[in-house]
């Protein structure tokens, strides 16, 4: 009728509920905004990812197989799965089918492919268990299933929220508590949900011009034209949702205790009823899903009846019908150019978010803006383990007048290491090669170190655009080290890579193969550094210094002298980018084969 949708709120009294609701308005194509943390593990999303690890740890169980067998992200015809399943039989079971091309054939199935392709990923995900990490098992799994692929397809948002967070918990499961297969990590999710200890995830606003969903105690102090209190039953409005894990046998001094719980319920719902500027629609069921028989909150029969225009849902005459007025043809919700401002404003650039958008819009788009799902690399991993170390070789240097020993330097690795999710393998492995690495660079280091470096020198400045809508731009940077002089000025900036040592010409970008990301990160740095309120960070010289050796025990580093052009270029182009992604022009721009990791997602966007 008119009204904004960011004026219309769905207040619930528990953050289960803000869960379900906005999973019912998504699917009739609403924009949601959820202003809570969401439980993720009785998520569908989350269910569908433990069916995964379970065809995966119960080997040949026709259970699990049959439950992921029907997951849509397989891409099997609905014939070919009855031909598959009907033809199981006690001599012939499913996961013997699903291995024998001949046998498909001969059932009819037409798409056979598709078919075996369960049993390669189930096989493959099982040989990896042995010796990866279970986040990267997982990982493949996802990938390999086309199951992340079909999230991001059909709704990249809460398959972004949900799997993040799901990786999120794996990886910390590995590090913090030294789970190393998927069963044990299958064992610790049924655990929490066994106790009721939720896996909150925040939700990702996709539209600022959305319905608001949330809990009466985050509703304080807004205001909305029109307000839904639904799900108003004494079971969940009088003091009921209180957790009791376990009584305490003490006689209690507080006889009016009961009271208070009912005038705290009675404040907190006016709370929410108060929310509402024009209109107020508040719903009660006569049963739960499961068919028990439910009771209006009792605080309700306080309201005058004057107040109250009551109707029945249910009746084919109502005049008043929340679900038949929410549903509409709206379009699927999509990101706006109000949210990327938003987002641009909040995050701005940083080198690596900056080179993701000059290589392709759409690796920005899905690393920085949706924040895809992704485990780090075993070498970026490798990479975080290298810099702690030289960060506590450089400071160690500075505060001491030496450098570490040897044992010293073989301590903090193996320190850096643990806290990374590794296994024991990868752990080895990358133990070996980071000490073998460092027994030469350290030296190296030796030569050239001056008496006093800044470490992980970290920044935030603010850039002046001339756009209108975003005068400044945030630009934030983590400068693995600056060397200072003995007049305390800057002497240079020194950007650690571990890695093969790349050629000058690579760095600059002068190579087919080479978009001149590692010299752009330099000038990211002098550029960050000259808006620095500090003449004593006002520094040009860049240095790429390749931590592993050349193969023939030679350090190799690359000095560079940044230009005032380089800067100014840099500007123009953070300028330009920053124009693109306001306006939303850079979600039209066209995606070729190659150009971005995400070519085959990027092309669905555009379709739609």
């Amino acid at each position: 009728k008119g009204i904004k949708a960011n004026e219309i709120a769905v207040i619930v009294r528990t953050n289960r509920e803000v869960e379900a609701v906005s999973t019912l308005l998504r699917k009739s194509s609403l924009a949601v905004t959820a202003s809570a943390d969401g439980d993720i593990l009785r998520h569908p999303i989350t269910q569908a990812v433990q069916g995964l690890i379970n065809a995966v740890i119960t080997d040949k169980s026709t259970v699990a197989l049959f439950t992921v067998l029907h997951g849509a992200y397989w891409g099997i015809d609905t014939n070919d799965l009855l031909k598959v399943l009907a033809a199981q039989s006690y001599s012939r079971p499913l996961w013997q089918i699903l291995h024998d091309k001949e046998v498909l054939q001969e059932i009819g199935v037409a798409d056979a492919q598709s078919v075996l392709n369960v049993a390669r990923v189930l096989e493959e995900a099982r040989k990896r268990e042995v010796h990866e990490a279970p986040h990267r098992v997982l990982e493949y799994v996802l990938q390999e299933s086309g199951f992340l692929k079909h999230l991001m397809e059909y709704d990249p948002f809460e398959g972004t929220r949900v799997i993040r967070r799901l990786y999120d918990e794996i990886e910390s499961m590995v590090s913090r508590d030294g789970v190393g297969s998927l069963r044990e990590v299958s064992a610790a999710f049924t655990t929490r949900m066994a106790y009721g200890l939720p896996l909150n995830a925040p939700y990702i606003v996709t539209d600022t011009e959305s319905v608001q969903v949330m809990t009466a105690h985050k509703s304080k102090g807004l205001e909305f034209e029109v307000v839904y209190l639904p799900h108003v039953n004494d079971s969940g409005w009088s003091g009921a949702t209180k957790k009791r894990y376990f009584d305490i046998p003490l006689q209690s001094h507080t006889p009016g205790l009961g009271h208070e719980f009912i005038e705290d319920e009675r404040r907190l719902l006016y709370v929410a009823m108060t929310r509402a500027k024009h209109t107020l629609c508040i719903s009660s069921s006569g049963t739960n899903s499961a068919g028990k028989e439910l009771i209006p909150a009792r605080l309700l029969e306080e309201i005058e009846t004057k107040l109250i225009n009551d109707c029945d849902t249910r009746a084919e005459d109502a005049k008043f019908n929340p679900v038949a007025i929410l549903e509409h043809s709206a379009e699927s919700p999509r990101i706006d150019g109000q949210l990327l401002l938003k987002l641009l404003t909040d995050r701005g650039f940083s080198a690596t978010s900056l080179n993701n958008y000059l290589k392709s819009p759409w690796d920005y788009f899905f690393r920085n803006v949706l924040r895809i799902p992704e485990t780090q690399a075993v070498h970026m991993q490798f990479g975080t383990a290298m810099h702690a170390v030289l960060e506590y070789v450089t400071r160690h240097h500075t505060q001491i007048g030496k450098l570490p020993s040897d044992t010293d330097i073989k301590k903090k690795l193996e320190t850096a290491l643990n806290k990374l999710p590794v296994n024991t393998e990868e752990y080895v492995r990358l133990l070996e090669k980071g000490f073998e690495a460092l027994m030469l660079y350290v030296p190296h280091m030796a030569t050239s170190l001056p008496k006093t470096t800044k470490e992980e020198f970290k920044l935030r400045v603010h850039m002046p655009t001339g756009i209108p809508e975003l005068p400044e731009l945030v630009l934030t940077g983590n400068l693995d080290r600056i060397d200072i002089g003995d007049d305390g000025y800057a002497l240079r900036v020194v950007d650690y890579k571990t890695g093969k040592p790349k050629s000058r010409n690579v760095i600059e970008g002068n190579t087919k193969d080479s978009d001149g990301g590692y010299k752009r990160q330099l000038v990211f740095y002098a550029l960050l550094l000259s808006l620095h309120d500090d003449e004593r960070y006002m520094c040009r010289e860049g240095v790429l210094s390749f931590v592993e050796s050349d193969g023939k025990g030679g350090i190799k580093e690359e000095t560079f002298v940044i230009t005032d052009a380089e800067v100014d270029e840099l500007k123009q182009a953070i300028i330009t980018a920053t124009k693109e992604i306001i306006s939303g022009e850079f979600l039209a721009q066209p995606c070729e084969e190659g150009e971005s990791d995400y070519f085959e997602l990027a092309r669905r966007w555009r379709e739609e």
